[in-house]
């Protein structure tokens, strides 16, 4: 009997314990899709000295983007599928930056004529990481509206 009870009490308590989590993880989904930036891909050689951002509308740009960087790579990278009618892209290019930072992007504003977005979390890492020349891709729905890229904000 004692058994009994205790095998139901460690399932009620494992069962709160569950909802806490997927609570904690879907405040994070909202936060990420208030942010409207959504990360596709991130790889560490590419081809741009200085730090740069570029923005992508259309399948061309993308693609003379990709050759740019497949010059250097053998296999190439394969070009991410988009619907450009849906989504516009984000291209944030780190340049040479020193090993253990990694970077991201958050929109930090948006109003009817444009959007700005800011360069976050350069957060020193543990592990050795070489982000010389790295490359992240975002997507982001379509707008009309400028993009406007901020400074570094730590």
């Amino acid at each position: 009997m004692k058994l009994v009870v205790f095998i139901l009490s460690f399932l009620a308590f494992s069962c709160n314990l569950q909802k806490g989590v997927v609570s904690e993880q879907e405040e994070m989904v909202k936060k990420d899709s208030q942010n409207n930036l959504s990360l596709i891909m991130h790889e560490q050689q590419g081809v741009y000295p200085t730090n740069q951002f570029l923005v992508v509308r259309d399948e061309k740009t993308l693609a003379s983007f990709f050759a740019k960087i497949n010059r250097t790579r053998k296999p190439g990278l394969a070009l991410p599928t988009i619907d450009f009618s849906k989504n516009i892209l984000i291209i944030q290019c780190n340049g040479e930056i020193e090993a253990n930072v990694l970077r991201a992007l958050s929109i930090e504003e948006e109003n009817k004529d444009q959007v700005l977005i800011s360069d976050i979390n350069q957060t020193k890492t543990d592990k050795e990481v070489s982000n010389a020349n790295s490359f992240s891709i975002y997507s982001m729905p379509h707008t009309s509206k400028e993009i406007i890229f901020k400074g570094d904000k730590k």
